[in-house]
């Protein structure tokens, strides 16, 4: 039996965002398919760099504010099929 590679983050390499977000796992999955209802989603983007100045880059361009955003974004659509699916 094969085991899967967990890649651990390297603070000094990688960037990584989560954030857990009180809509339902569905609903956002439901974006881009339909899976079974859950009351809150762990949001995760982790990104590999292969060295700390690539890493360093993509931070100052807002790796942390652009994935908030576009959690955000995700958010409220989905808030909005709750009350369309009310």
């Amino acid at each position: 039996m094969t085991r899967a590679n967990i890649h651990r983050p390297d603070p000094s390499l990688d960037l990584y965002f989560e954030r857990v977000v009180d809509v339902p796992r569905s609903l956002v999955w439901k974006a881009w398919t339909t899976p079974e209802m859950l009351k809150r989603t762990k949001y995760t983007a982790l990104v590999i760099h292969g060295d700390a100045d690539a890493r360093k880059r993509h931070e100052a361009l807002g790796f942390h504010d652009g994935w908030g955003t576009a959690l955000d974004q995700l958010v409220a659509l989905v808030r909005k099929m709750q009350v369309v699916g009310d």
